[in-house]
């Protein structure tokens, strides 16, 4: 039986929970956190703002099939810490044809830190009929449409607040050239891309939603 996962002090782990032509889909991201602690009521209204900088920023770049339905949040700084989140209904509103389940647009979230292997990732079942080009790539257009787009969704959760203080977003290593940390690294993400290739959803559907 694999070892539980170490506490990592001040970070906030944040689901975004959505449907995609009722398939849905799940992305994670991290937010350090300056305040002493969070409560439950803390985590619910970041989580609301989360969706909202969402439906600003994202839900433009998103069919009109995709929705999201639920922000969660856990705090990560103690097994027993808060836990909290936000029902909500905020469709996509990019017009057209939508993509198979399986197309999404691959985000790298850049940190000042090198390793070999997987790096900080979302997939957002993005874009529509005439966004891809060449039959592998996003459109000129499009591509700076989804980076735009995901440059004002990390500046958003960088200017959120909770208590009076800030935090940003973040990228978490568990691991370090192959062993567990005993205190997990907590990198700033202090930039964002779009790869340029159409990358797929698949086994990135996340774990059962009602677990």
């Amino acid at each position: 039986m694999a070892d539980p996962l170490p506490n990592v002090p001040n970070v906030l782990k944040i689901q975004l929970i959505g449907s995609n032509q009722t398939t849905p889909w799940l992305n994670g991201i991290y937010w350090h956190y300056n305040a002493a602690t969070l409560i439950t009521g803390d985590i619910n209204s970041l989580c609301a703002n989360v969706a909202t900088h969402w439906q600003t920023h994202l839900a433009p770049v998103h069919n009109t099939a995709v929705s999201l339905v639920r922000v969660q949040g856990i705090d990560l700084r103690a097994r027993d810490a808060a836990q909290g989140g936000v029902d909500v209904s905020y469709p996509g509103t990019r017009a057209g044809v939508v993509y198979p389940t399986s197309v999404a647009a691959a985000v790298s979230w850049k940190v000042n830190y090198r390793w070999r292997g997987g790096h900080f990732r979302n997939y957002w079942p993005a874009g529509g009929s005439g966004d891809i080009t060449s039959g592998r790539l996003w459109s000129s257009a499009f591509l700076t449409l989804l980076n735009t787009a995901v440059d004002g969704f990390r500046n958003a959760l960088n200017g959120m607040t909770v208590g009076g203080t800030g935090g940003y977003l973040a990228g978490v290593r568990y691991q370090d050239q192959g062993a567990q940390l005993a205190v997990p690294l907590v990198l700033p993400v202090v930039d964002s891309t779009v790869h340029s290739r159409v990358d797929t959803q698949r086994r990135r559907l996340g774990r059962e939603l009602s677990a």
